[in-house]
């Protein structure tokens, strides 16, 4: 599936999983589910001044977490790091409108019917 734009019909069972963090509400509960969490160094990320801050998520996305949270009015994540896979993020606050590439490949060559 790499460098490929793959599509989930909102019927198929896999939707709802593969979809679960595209809202700031459900991405941070999933993202930053710790019971402690430890302060470190202010640093800046893509221009923006932030604090690192680390922690051990226990939530779908668990191990070892670190995230660049901005300093300013709006302490949004500009950074975070799961398992060390990282996000960049940014924009906030705007709407992005995507269209599905007319390649978009159907999930279910991947994975066989996904009808429920």
């Amino acid at each position: 599936m790499a460098n490929k734009w793959v599509s989930i019909p909102k019927g198929s069972p896999l939707y709802a999983p593969a979809s679960a963090d595209l809202t700031l509400a459900s991405l941070t509960k999933d993202m930053f589910d710790a019971s402690t969490y430890h302060k470190g160094p202010i640093h800046t990320v893509n221009g923006v001044r932030t604090i690192e801050i680390s922690y051990t998520n226990r939530g779908t996305d668990a191990g070892a977490g670190s995230a660049s949270i901005s300093l300013g009015a709006k302490h949004y994540p500009v950074s975070v790091t799961i398992g060390g896979v990282p996000f960049k993020f940014g924009s906030w606050g705007t709407i992005k409108n995507v269209t599905v590439p007319a390649k978009a490949v159907p999930i279910s060559s991947y994975v066989g019917s996904t009808s429920g």
